[in-house]
C-alpha cells in the first residue's frame, strides 16, 4: 500500500527531498514484499511522477512556458522520458531530452576528478572524510 502524503500546492517548486512516500506492510508479511517488489517500486515511481507532472502542468498553466528540458541522471528514467514526451505532444510543448548516453549522474565527474588528482600526485590520507564543500 503506497500512501502519498504530499499534495500540489500553489508553489511550483519540486524537491523530492521535501516529500515522503510511506509503505505500510506488516512485518510478518515480508514474503509479500519480495513477491510484489516490482509492483511496489512501480507504485513509488508513479507517485513521484504524478506529483512532478502536476507541478509541471501548473507551471505551464501559470507561466505560459512552452519549452521544457529534462537533465541530470534522472533523465535516464524511461517512464519520465515517455511521460514528458506525451505531455509535450498533448500541450504542444518543445521538449528537450538528452540522448541516454548523456544522462549520467555526477559519479563519472567525481571519478575523472579523482583520476586527474591521482595523475597529478595529489593524494589524501585514509583518514579523510567525504565533504560536499571541497574547494578546488
Amino acid at each position: 500500500l503506497v500512501i502519498r502524503n504530499f499534495s500540489v500546492t500553489s508553489n511550483i517548486s519540486f524537491l523530492i527531498g521535501r516529500y515522503q512516500l510511506n509503505l505500510n506492510v506488516p512485518m510478518a508479511d515480508s514474503h509479500n514484499i519480495e513477491k510484489h517488489k516490482a509492483d511496489i517500486c512501480a507504485s513509488y515511481q508513479r507517485a513521484l511522477l504524478d506529483v512532478l507532472f502536476d507541478k509541471l502542468e501548473k507551471a505551464i498553466k501559470d507561466t505560459g512556458i512552452s519549452n521544457v528540458a529534462l537533465a541530470g541522471g534522472v533523465s535516464a528514467n524511461s517512464a519520465l522520458r515517455k511521460r514528458l514526451h506525451n505531455l509535450g505532444i498533448q500541450k504542444r510543448l518543445n521538449t528537450y531530452v538528452p540522448p541516454l548516453e548523456y544522462t549520467t549522474d555526477n559519479a563519472a565527474m567525481i571519478g575523472i576528478a579523482g583520476y586527474y588528482n591521482y595523475r597529478n600526485g595529489e593524494y589524501a590520507s585514509l583518514e579523510v572524510t567525504a565533504s560536499a564543500k571541497i574547494l578546488f
